[in-house]
């Protein structure tokens, strides 16, 4: 299954890149398509609109950093709910709709939050995933995300999460774009 949804990822990463501007759709800002995916607008997509004009403009402008200096693509998408599906399974929609990372790096994350199913998720490619593999992203969200979220501090934990996420990926540039590959010992 994880497999599949980084393949899904590179596909992502390789057909569409991020808009450097913040252009919110005035009629999908709320309403998402038949297939419940909004539409890529910017770096930050504020669906469930937690965050100020302001907070939006200073996140896109972290996120762009990162993609400037580097390459690798960090997207936010905040949504209501997620309907019928897991976390797990609309984060990878989203990424396979999206496209988000370099082709031949796979290099993309998108951290996306359910605010109604109190949900949320870092989805890492597999070019970054010897950087940002799950039990960090995990560990990001729990010491991050979460103890800002519960005092309603949006901003404050997507500022902080990006910002850790962005010094793993510049810490370690020399491994942007490598898999991570499982050894077998069957031999």
């Amino acid at each position: 299954m994880k497999y599949f949804q980084y393949i899904l990822l590179l596909t992502l990463f390789t057909t569409f890149g991020c808009n450097s501007q913040s252009q919110k759709p005035a009629a999908k800002r709320t309403t998402y398509s038949n297939s419940n995916i909004p539409e890529l607008y910017a770096r930050v997509n504020d669906y469930a609109e937690i965050l100020t004009d302001t907070e939006e403009a200073n996140l896109n402008e972290l996120l762009k950093s990162l993609e400037d200096s580097i390459g690798s693509q960090l997207v936010i998408l905040s949504i209501d709910s997620l309907g019928e599906q897991t976390i797990e399974e609309y984060s990878i929609d989203v990424a396979d709709n999206w496209r988000i990372g370099r082709a031949n790096y796979d290099d993309g994350i998108i951290i996306t939050l359910a605010m109604k199913d109190r949900k949320i998720r870092i989805e890492v490619g597999y070019g970054l995933e010897l950087i940002i593999r799950d039990e960090i992203a995990k560990k990001i969200i729990d010491s991050a995300m979460v103890p800002e979220f519960r005092t309603g501090n949006f901003n404050g934990g997507l500022t902080r999460a990006s910002k850790e996420i962005i010094n793993l990926i510049y810490k370690n540039p020399e491994l942007v774009g490598k898999r991570w590959e499982q050894k077998n010992t069957g031999e």
